[in-house]
């Protein structure tokens, strides 16, 4: 087997290369962040190659202090440079987190045309590429930060700096090489990383990174080592293959393939407003129209307060098994709605068991998991502690209960972030990564192997092989933008049609790999919105094209009748790209991609401008080898044809905001 990668150390220190000679990683420092009492510190350790212990396969470094002792193994042997650590506490110790700073990184032996992708910390988070001369948005105000980004991996601001989650890709564009450092599993920390390209030096191909295994509060028991996850550099000349690569390997076992799930749902027309006669209603439309849908969820508005999930208000005076059974009646699977890992102050949850809340690491205050201006009592709500003995019996019983006693079948499970936030848990072995696989666990040990779970709002890598789907975008929206949060909170997670479409195209090859990917719900009214045809099918056409859940949330009373038909062919054209590949083939290149290439024979086009736009599509690269002359784009909603011919394809005329989805044939 070749060796793609070797180790040297020189006077100047230690170096590793890629046999191509355009990759490079060198000048290694380690930090560790822990508490000491009720302060925070930080010590930086020398860390030294074993020169005894290194050869062609392995390369080992050490670093030790009076208080840590550190392992560190890259394994050269293989096509990714494999990174494994070993991290002891000389004493017991509160850490929260081990840093490995990288100051030497280099991608492409030279150019200037660089880029970087950006992976949210979780589904709502920004998610999307850059060029090195932008900044990343740093939100005005902090406590936002909680409710849709890792709080500890703030953005700085400042022009060459980017911060991502779990993975990063970095593509030198004039060279076509692109690097990938990514965290492998078992997932026991949530892992970050910080690329800081100086922008004013003219060899911009060398970078830093700050590679950060999170351990949020963990008590690590002295003289007991504790095993990192490993990182992997993964170099190659196509983004796309390289990202297929690594998602292959990050699979662990899910409970049961699923098929692709269709259905509706109750929150983007009724939000919390939603009343038992409405769900009826719906219900009673959907048998009558004869659609083919799988699921009908009950979303937020039924609970009396958020925690009690089993108490009702008003509105649901029938009771939440029998709505089931009516469901069932009308040919569909009933499911639900719960946030179960937080609660607010006028719940009986808190009232009666306030001990079952996390806590500040420094003083007995609640963990504010955030804000929510449709629920009561001053909007704010608080996270639940997984490893308190009575929350782990409160969520057996809401799921044994939900699923085995009431009937529900899918399971929409929001806000989970909240299970993983840094605090003073029960129990202090676990990070906030284990904390909240914990929770999955438990919830998934109650519903049972063969019900539904939908994981939203959450840290992706603690819900891979416990979920059976995963929201990968913010909430869409009525409308396609929120220019006053964007502008005012300078909020890049803004949510939004427009943003929730940019994650959704942006962390396409997840689906089928990790979990099946939900684009959040399509809605097809022209009335009550403010979304224009196109932009209503700018993201029913970036579902269709990356395979993903459909859902719909409309008033299906106030549906024209030929939403039926369009509801359908939505469904026949999901199932058929459920059966290939979703690839964004210009992710690297732009905020939004506006070329996705669905290897059962589609292509969509996008027009994100906010402009009309003349789609020429120069056939080079990978997209030539796609679309081969002699080849047809038939559109799936128009039937116009457009034959593949010459160095470049004429699309017409875009209108803003607008998509086309062709069939190749």
């Amino acid at each position: 087997m070749p060796h793609y990668w070797q180790f040297e150390h020189t006077p100047r220190g230690a170096q590793i290369t890629h046999h191509s000679q355009s990759y490079k990683l060198a000048d290694f420092v380690l930090r560790v962040n822990y508490r000491n009492e009720y302060r925070m510190r930080s010590e930086e350790l020398a860390l030294m190659p074993d020169l005894a212990n290194c050869n062609e396969k392995e390369a080992v470094f050490t670093a030790a202090s009076q208080k840590f002792h550190l392992n560190l193994r890259f394994n050269l042997k293989s096509q990714a440079l494999k990174v494994s650590a070993s991290f002891t506490a000389q004493q017991t110790r509160v850490v929260e987190s081990v840093e490995l700073l990288i100051k030497q990184v280099m991608v492409g032996a030279h150019g200037h045309n660089l880029r970087v992708f950006k992976n949210g910390f979780q589904s709502w988070s920004e998610t999307r590429s850059f060029d090195i001369d932008e900044r990343e948005q740093r939100v005005i105000m902090r406590w936002f930060d909680v409710l849709q980004a890792n709080g500890s991996n703030r953005p700085s601001g400042k022009r060459g700096e980017f911060t991502s989650e779990t993975f990063t890709l970095v593509r030198n564009k004039d060279q076509r090489v692109t690097l990938l450092i990514g965290q492998q599993p078992p997932f026991h920390q949530f892992f970050s990383l910080r690329t800081h390209f100086p922008v004013e030096n003219i060899a911009r191909n060398v970078f830093s990174v700050l590679l950060r295994w999170e351990m949020n509060g963990r008590r690590c028991q002295a003289q007991t080592p504790l095993k990192l996850d490993t990182v992997s550099f993964q170099a190659g000349r196509d983004a796309n293959q390289l990202l297929d690569q690594y998602l292959i390997h990050l699979a662990l076992p899910v409970q049961r393939q699923h098929a692709l799930p269709s259905g509706w749902c109750s929150w983007y027309y009724y939000y919390e407003r939603v009343t038992q006669e409405d769900i009826l209603n719906n219900a009673r439309l959907a048998a009558e129209h004869e659609v083919d849908w799988q699921f009908f969820v009950l979303d937020d508005g039924y609970q009396r307060a958020i925690g009690d999930w089993l108490s009702l208000n008003d509105k649901f005076s029938g009771g939440l098994k029998p709505l089931a059974e009516r469901i069932r009646e009308n040919g569909m699977q009933p499911g639900i709605w719960t946030a179960p890992f937080i609660t607010m102050k006028d719940s009986r949850l808190m009232s009666d068991h306030p001990d079952w809340v996390l806590t500040q690491p420094f003083n007995d205050r609640p963990v504010l998991a955030g804000w929510n201006p449709s629920w009561s009592n001053g909007f704010s709500f608080y996270a639940l502690d997984v490893t308190h003995p009575g929350v782990q019996a409160y969520l057996k019983e809401v799921f044994t209960t939900l699923v085995h006693t009431f009937g529900y079948e899918f399971l929409k499970l929001d806000f989970v972030y909240a299970a993983s936030l840094p605090g003073k848990p029960h129990d202090p072995s676990l990070s906030g990564a284990e904390r909240l696989n914990l929770g999955y666990r438990l919830i998934r040990e109650a519903a049972g192997r063969d019900t539904f779970l939908l994981g939203c709002g959450s840290p992706l890598t603690p819900a891979v092989g416990w979920v059976d789907a995963m929201r990968i975008g913010p909430d869409v929206a009525p409308y396609w933008d929120d220019w006053l949060r964007q502008t005012l909170l300078n909020d890049s997670n803004a949510l939004s049609t427009r943003v929730a479409i940019r994650s959704i195209l942006n962390r396409c090859q997840m689906h089928r790999r990790l979990w099946i990917n939900d684009p959040d719900c399509l809605m097809l009214r022209d009335s009550e919105t403010k979304l224009s045809q196109a932009e209503r099918f700018s993201l029913i056409n970036a579902a269709i094209i990356t395979a993903g859940m459909g859902v719909f949330s409309d008033d299906l009373a106030r549906l024209p009748q030929d939403a039926w038909q369009t509801i359908e062919q939505i469904k026949r054209l999901s199932l058929v790209c459920d059966s290939g590949r979703p690839y964004a083939l210009d992710f690297m290149e732009r905020e939004i991609p506006e070329l996705v290439y669905n290897d059962a024979g589609y292509l969509a086009v996008f027009n994100f401008s906010d402009y009309r736009r003349q789609k020429n599509l120069p056939l080079k690269g990978k997209l030539r080898d796609i679309l081969q002359n002699g080849k047809t784009l038939v559109d799936v909603w128009n039937g116009d044809t457009i034959p593949v011919q010459g160095e470049a394809l004429s699309l017409g005329m875009f209108a803003r905001h607008a998509s086309r989805l062709f069939e190749i044939v």
